[in-house]
């Protein structure tokens, strides 16, 4: 059987917020499973996502490039588009 996690142990395990791992979870980067009320996040899943967007940094003498802000969206992710996953035998 599949570990599972609530969102508070994820966003701690990543050192984010709890609403950032809901948000990946609608956004279909973490695989999310919901029992009434209860969401939960799939282990394997958070340990994928980690793998996916590690990247390696090159060490250089020249001053790293100034990040541009990004609009924000505008409308906030609804718990509505969570893909529910079947019960496995």
């Amino acid at each position: 059987m599949d570990t599972y996690i609530t969102p508070k142990a994820a966003a701690s395990e990543l050192a984010v917020s709890v609403k950032m791992i809901y948000k990946l979870a609608v956004m279909g980067e973490l695989e999310a499973l919901k029992i009434g009320r209860a969401v939960r996040i799939l282990a394997a899943s958070l340990r994928e996502f980690v793998v996916r967007n590690t990247v390696q940094v090159e060490e250089t003498s020249a001053p790293l490039p100034q990040p541009t802000p990004h609009p924000r969206p505008q409308r906030k992710p609804s718990l509505a588009g969570f893909v529910f996953l079947p019960p496995r035998s």
